[in-house]
């Protein structure tokens, strides 16, 4: 979402490569057993224009074995608790 810049501490369980821009995070090259899941994981900071709760929606994701799946999102609360 707006707001938010990555940091570090970038986890990655899925194998593959993973590339972190300003706005994007995407994995290249992961392998997957079926039914299998896998987590990337990153600290990202506010930049002070982004409060309360903000959502962030992934785009589809895609795979040389099957059709593409829908998009999964997440919601981030920004702020003091």
């Amino acid at each position: 979402p707006t707001g938010l810049f990555t940091a570090d501490q970038l986890t990655n369980t899925c194998g593959g490569t993973v590339t972190v821009t300003s706005t994007t995070i995407a994995l290249t090259g992961g392998t997957l057993a079926s039914g299998a899941s896998c987590t990337i994981s990153l600290n990202v900071f506010a930049n002070g224009q982004a409060t309360g709760n903000v959502i962030n929606t992934t785009g589809p994701v895609t795979t040389n074995q099957t059709p593409p799946g829908g998009p999964a999102t997440a919601t981030i609360f920004l702020g003091n608790p």
